[in-house]
C-alpha cells in the first residue's frame, strides 16, 4: 500500500505530475476528493495510507464524509522537550536566542495544543477510528494496526516492533 506524507500540508517531491493541482497548498486543500482520486488512479489502487495534520480537523472531517470507506489511525507518541523544540525551531515558531522562560512556557502551550487536537479528533467520532500507542502492548498495538490495515497479525507484529515506529 502507497504511503504519502504531508501531501496537504507541504511539497511533496514524490507525488506524481497531476495536472497543475499541486501548484499550490490552498488548490490541494479546495479539491481534496479529487486530488485523492487522483491519487488513487494514479497508484492503481484501492488503499492508501496518507499522513494528516491533527490540526486539521476541516480535511479530516471531509475525507471521513466521503463515499469511500476512510479509516484513521491514531500513532499515539511520548514527545520530549527536546523534540518539541525542535519541531518548533524547525518551523520557525522560535530561534536559537529564546529564553529559557519562554520556552518553558511555549512548551507547555505546545503540549496543550497537541491534546486538543487529538479531543477534537476525537470529538468527531469517526466511524474507522483505530490508534496505537507507544506505552500499550505489542500485542494490543499489533491488533489494532492489522484491523486498521486490514493485515495478518503476522505482518501487523513485523510493523509495531520495528525501532523507528514512533519517531519522526
Amino acid at each position: 500500500m502507497p504511503f504519502l506524507e504531508c501531501i496537504f500540508i507541504e511539497d511533496v517531491k514524490e507525488l506524481p505530475e497531476l495536472g497543475g493541482i499541486l501548484s499550490n497548498h490552498q488548490k490541494k486543500a479546495c479539491h481534496r476528493r479529487p486530488f485523492m482520486r487522483m491519487l488513487y488512479e494514479h497508484y492503481e489502487t484501492e488503499k492508501l495510507a496518507i499522513y494528516l495534520d491533527p490540526s486539521n480537523i476541516d480535511l479530516i472531517r471531509d475525507l471521513a464524509s466521503d463515499r469511500n470507506t476512510t479509516r484513521f489511525l491514531e500513532i499515539n507518541c511520548e514527545f520530549d522537550d527536546e523534540y518539541i523544540s525542535g519541531q518548533a525551531r524547525r518551523i520557525g515558531l522560535i530561534s536559537d536566542q529564546i529564553a529559557v522562560e519562554t520556552l518553558v512556557k511555549l512548551l507547555i502551550s505546545i503540549r496543550n495544543d497537541l491534546k486538543k487536537e487529538i479531543d477534537s479528533i476525537g470529538d468527531l467520532k469517526l466511524e474507522f477510528t483505530y490508534k496505537i500507542d507507544e506505552k500499550e502492548t505489542v500485542r494490543k498495538n499489533a491488533d489494532e494496526l492489522s484491523r486498521f490495515a486490514d493485515i495478518a497479525m503476522e505482518e501487523a507484529l513485523d510493523i509495531v516492533t520495528v525501532d523507528w515506529i514512533y519517531s519522526d
